[in-house]
């Protein structure tokens, strides 16, 4: 039986590593690969301000980058959607001198501080306009669809028990507003999965998360003394979670193929074979426990309905208390009253509940003595929580059966509990169009499959660290944004070898640099690697002042090394600064040419209007100034003072309602 479980592990993976080849040379793939790469990369900021005015905005780009780059036009009468471009100006200031050896004040005869004037770089900001790629037309752009998992699957939540039991993490249910599936949380050691998915991509999901838990924990991995990069983490998960899947008869291969191409760093896909071992194993140990713990758990589900059986249709009278499935929509009303439930409009769902105890039902027994039963002096082999509200209390009498539910005050009685069951035994009974050993229920033929087309390179500069990103469920957008400055520091590498001739510099090495990541990032990643090597003296003085201006903390691992390193660009300093110089001189050229006027009939925008407030430490009343036009509220904001808490917001009723402070400065 393990040897024909490892030839089957076997045949799946080598089928996994094809499917993913294909994807990499399929010339569908480099087509996309290289129109996506002609897109503008948005910082995050920008992209919650695009996603405030269009939330089902994909492809941003410029009036006039639609009509050079992509051979398309704005529609007429579309409105445009602002957002804000960086205009920065130079002040010169007078400072106190510093001694650069004690860094104490340099004292003049007279004993007073010697000063100096010094350039100071000031950020500032400017209102721009750019256009989704549904507001234009022309031109077709290349699409590569990866349809999210839509099958339902028979005995779900025996299979989703099972992978519970074997996650060294707790598992819970929550909505996101982002596209993550799910995240396993590696300081509150718990497994967060997308509610209201599929069944087929909740199963894989879980199982993918689970796999994080159970190989790439930080602690667990300190222990083995292998760290893996997120890349290898990533495709390690993805990979098992197919396995796993697959040997279950689920095929997750439309979406897992792409995932794992996604995160693999070349066509070569080096993580996932060097990987391999680990995922055969992994899955086949993955797959024996599931087994195990399915058949226990059906032998479980068998008692369990024996238990109900004897509730519902017994000949003696009995009691049943039935909890919320904490894994279910019922956690909507996961201990609220009945106004509330009737408030929201919500129902309460026979599916929502677990028969957590049942047992024989004394003459004297009563919902009160009940309730004072499971709050006072809990049986022994009770295991559910105290009798609290949302519970439901089922009385078989004489034949009589009856459902309460436990209110803030006393017992609401519900007529539809019991026919509830009876309607879903019914339907457990029924196995149409699934497939022979797992049981997915596959989607109608002639329903059209929801897809959702592939994120391209256009990718927000994302400039928080690892660890925020997790806590705050924004993985998403580091991995993306870290594989494009590794893609980046790559690129300035490889044009700086093929420009330069020993001598001189080419002086248009950075545009093809520009032109493939975008200037944000380009004066990320070169800023990020002067100031990582700020020890360095052969870069210029000039260039070092010119890199302190942008805020780069640090991105710690777990043993204390800065993720940020892998994006230093690893060229010789004294070229590099001739680099720096070039696309600082470029900057500068771009900004001076950018359009001041956008097209007259773009104006209309989404956002209702603008805000600044003076200080949002204000104790009381706060003074707030409102504007409709958003280069008015932020000339407001940069004529107040630097010394208060000043904040620059935005606010709109449609598509979204909300506010958002998107801008706060104090400047010590």
């Amino acid at each position: 039986m393990a040897e024909n479980r490892q030839e089957q592990m076997k045949e799946i993976t080598e089928r996994l590593e094809q499917g993913v080849k294909e994807l990499f040379t399929s010339e569908m793939y480099t087509k996309y690969l290289k129109t996506m790469s002609q897109f503008h990369n948005y910082s995050f900021n920008n992209t919650l301000l695009i996603a405030m005015q269009k939330p089902d905005a994909t492809l941003v780009a410029g009036y006039q980058a639609w009509q050079k780059k992509f051979e398309r036009h704005v529609k007429r009468g579309e409105k445009g959607i602002q957002i804000i471009a960086p205009a920065p100006i130079k002040e010169k200031q007078e400072m106190k001198k510093i001694d650069p050896e004690t860094q104490e004040p340099v004292l003049r005869p007279d004993g007073q501080p010697e000063t100096e004037e010094v350039e100071i770089v000031i950020p500032r900001f400017r209102a721009t306009t750019v256009f989704d790629v549904a507001q234009t037309e022309g031109k077709p752009l290349p699409e590569i669809d990866t349809p999210e998992l839509m099958g339902s699957v028979e005995n779900f939540e025996i299979f989703m028990d099972s992978i519970e039991t074997i996650s060294l993490a707790p598992i819970r249910f929550a909505k996101m507003d982002s596209d993550t599936k799910g995240y396993y949380h590696q300081i509150d050691k718990e497994i967060v999965i997308q509610e209201g998915m599929s069944q087929s991509q909740t199963m894989k999901t879980a199982v993918h998360e689970v796999t994080h838990a159970m190989l790439h924990d930080r602690e667990l991995m300190k222990e083995s003394g292998e760290w893996k990069s997120q890349m290898t983490r990533e495709v390690e998960a993805e990979s098992v979670a197919y396995t796993v899947c697959q040997y279950f008869g689920l095929d997750t291969s439309d979406y897992s193929f792409p995932y794992i191409a996604g995160w693999s760093s070349h066509m070569e896909m080096k993580e996932l074979r060097a990987s391999m071992d680990t995922i055969r194993k992994t899955a086949g140990e993955f797959i024996e426990i599931m087994t195990e713990t399915m058949q226990s758990l059906m032998k479980e589900n068998t008692i369990d309905r024996t238990n109900e059986e004897l509730l519902l249709n017994g000949a003696e009278n009995r009691y049943g208390i039935y909890q919320i499935d904490h894994d279910g929509k019922g956690r909507e009303y996961l201990f609220m009253n009945m106004d509330f439930v009737n408030g929201q409009g919500l129902t309460v769902d026979r599916s929502d509940y677990q028969l957590i105890y049942s047992e024989v039902l004394e003459d004297s027994g009563t919902l009160d003595s009940l309730y004072e039963k499971f709050n006072m002096n809990h049986p022994a082999d009770y295991t559910g929580h105290s009798l609290s509200v949302s519970d439901v209390v089922v009385l078989q009498r004489g034949g009589e059966i009856k459902a309460y539910y436990v209110d803030s005050f006393g017992f609401t009685e519900l007529p539809e509990f019991i026919r509830q069951n009876e309607k879903e035994q019914i339907m457990e009974n029924t196995d149409e169009n699934t497939d022979s050993k797992l049981g997915v229920q596959q989607p109608d033929a002639a329903e059209p499959q929801i897809g959702k087309a592939l994120e391209g390179p256009d990718i927000p500069v994302y400039r928080y660290s690892g660890t925020f990103a997790s806590e705050h469920m924004e993985a998403h957008w580091y991995r993306m944004s870290m594989r494009a400055n590794i893609a980046c520091k790559e690129a300035i590498e490889g044009a700086i070898a093929e420009n330069f001739d020993g001598l001189h510099l080419n002086h248009d090495v950075v545009n093809p640099v520009f032109k493939a990541f975008g200037q944000e990032r380009v004066e990320y990643v070169l800023a990020n690697t002067v100031q990582r090597l700020e020890s360095d003296g052969r870069f210029s003085i000039d260039n070092k002042k010119w890199a302190q201006t942008f805020s780069i903390g640090a991105d710690l691992d777990d043993f204390g090394g800065d993720r940020r390193n892998e994006f230093i660009v690893n060229s010789h300093p004294a070229v590099l600064g001739g680099f720096i110089g070039l696309a600082r001189k470029a900057i500068l050229e771009m900004d001076a040419q950018k359009e001041v006027v956008q097209r007259k009939e773009a104006v209309s925008r989404y956002i209702d209007g603008y805000y600044v407030v003076v200080d949002l430490q204000k104790k009381g009343t706060l003074d707030i100034y409102k504007y409709v036009d958003m280069e008015e509220a932020l000339q407001k904001y940069f004529s107040l003072p630097n010394d208060k808490v000043k904040a620059f917001g935005i606010e709109n009723s449609e598509p979204m309602n909300g506010s958002l402070d998107f801008i706060q400065c104090k400047w010590n």
